[in-house]
């Protein structure tokens, strides 16, 4: 779980990723992570997630 605060808003946000298969609605699309963001102005977004480090690679230097 990821917690976080838009900065554009002030307002609180809140991620949970679970290690669980997800799709997107396309057969050949399929993804490791089930996501969901709670954003207290916009409500709840669900979605899916990839974790692949190699196609983030500013990621890498922000966080090491």
């Amino acid at each position: 779980m990821y917690h976080a605060k838009d900065a554009a808003s002030s307002a609180d946000v809140v991620l949970r990723l679970t290690r669980e298969s997800c799709t997107d609605g396309t057969p050949e699309t399929k993804y490791q992570f089930r996501a969901v963001l709670n954003h207290t102005q916009i409500g709840e977004l669900k979605g899916c997630a990839k974790i692949a480090a190699d196609q983030f690679p500013d990621l890498d230097r922000k966080i090491g």
